[in-house]
């Protein structure tokens, strides 16, 4: 057991953050213009400005949740756990990637369901 190599086969030196910069840089980069690409956006207004601070900002991870467990229909009984509200989080985050594909029909995009 002596002679194993402590080193895992598939080592990857770390990545220096200057390249990732760089990279995130290229990302929100419009690569026919060299301008800086908008945020991206639902396109409703007070989902866009209050709760998403302005969009959200292309070339980064975003975790998008939802549900109070406040439940609905009126009953008040809270406690509901967020239940009622855990797609509603998905549904937010398809569209946002719907509408960004649409408008840009090059536009390359990665979805990471980690529920």
């Amino acid at each position: 057991m002596d002679d194993e190599d402590p080193t895992p086969r598939r080592f990857h030196p770390p990545t220096p953050a200057s390249t990732l910069l760089t990279q995130l840089q290229r990302n929100q980069t419009d690569p026919s213009s060299s301008l800086p690409l908008p945020r991206l956006r639902t396109g409703v207004r007070d989902i866009d400005d209050y709760l998403l601070l302005g969009g959200v900002q292309r070339g980064c991870i975003v975790g998008v949740s939802s549900g109070d467990g406040s439940g609905r229909g009126g009953t008040g009984g809270g406690g509901g756990g967020g239940e009622e509200g855990e797609g509603e989080g998905s549904l937010l985050a398809l569209h946002l990637l719907a509408r960004t594909l649409l408008e840009r029909p090059h536009a390359r995009a990665a979805v990471v369901d980690a529920t």
